[in-house]
């Protein structure tokens, strides 16, 4: 792939030399957008160092192309997509205060259906088969996607899924088979579920005007999802 991520990621991490278990984030398919910083603020209360990927940028993608296109499924589909996430694994581990053993990844929407196509392919680059962690927030898992049809090998990384009960963008029965497939390929799979919820509830500048804000959720979210990753990499401050 010849996008050039590296001066598109900001990296967060907590005081110390460390070195510490690492988690790289995958916006949704409006753009990168505040909330990832919140969940990054999360994940370094619980001594994580972690990365927020913009993967439109280096690819003169815009929001409101972005939303007109990719979240449309014209363009960058998750599989194409998913190259962003070893590329950035790469550029992590090798970040100064990085344990490059302890590697996770998270996605939302469009995000998550990218690191699940990373995992779902037969042959993926060895970061991406030695994760020890994934977060999975709202993610596609439709008729384009391949974790229910395929799961993900001989990869078993902790999951942690963050569902909501009413998402109008990617539903609930994709999720939930994608879901269903995992546990019953052993992986562990940790559920947060919010009935009342719509697709992306802990963005408030969602681009879908049918998604409501509810920042009560959004800071259960932001704690579960950040303890979660913390217990599975290993975190000093679990």
């Amino acid at each position: 792939m010849s996008v050039e991520l590296g001066q598109h990621i900001r990296l967060f991490r907590p005081e110390g030399a460390g070195p510490f278990p690492a988690i790289a984030q995958f916006h949704g398919c409006g753009g990168l957008t505040p909330l990832q910083f919140d969940y990054a603020q999360a994940a370094v209360a619980q001594g994580l160092i972690v990365a927020v990927v913009d993967s439109f940028t280096p690819r003169g993608i815009g929001r409101v192309e972005a939303t007109a296109t990719i979240c449309t499924g014209l363009r960058l589909r998750g599989r194409e997509r998913s190259a962003d996430i070893a590329t950035t694994l790469d550029w992590l581990a090798l970040q100064p205060g990085v344990d490059s053993a302890r590697l996770g990844v998270a996605g939302w929407s469009h995000g998550g259906w990218s690191v699940m196509e990373a995992l779902a392919h037969p042959n993926p680059p060895e970061r991406v088969r030695n994760l020890a962690f994934v977060g999975l927030i709202y993610p596609y898992c439709g008729l384009a996607a391949s974790t229910a049809k395929k799961g993900w090998g001989a990869r078993k990384p902790p999951v942690f899924a963050c569902l909501a009960g009413r998402d109008q963008v990617v539903g609930r029965r994709g999720p939930l088979a994608a879901l269903a497939r995992l546990e019953a390929d052993g992986i562990g799979v940790e559920r947060l579920e919010f009935p009342d919820a719509t697709h992306a509830f802990d963005d408030q500048f969602a681009s879908d005007p049918r998604s409501q804000w509810r920042p009560d959720l959004a800071c259960i979210a932001h704690d579960r999802y950040a303890k979660a990753a913390a217990r599975a990499l290993g975190s000093m401050r679990r």
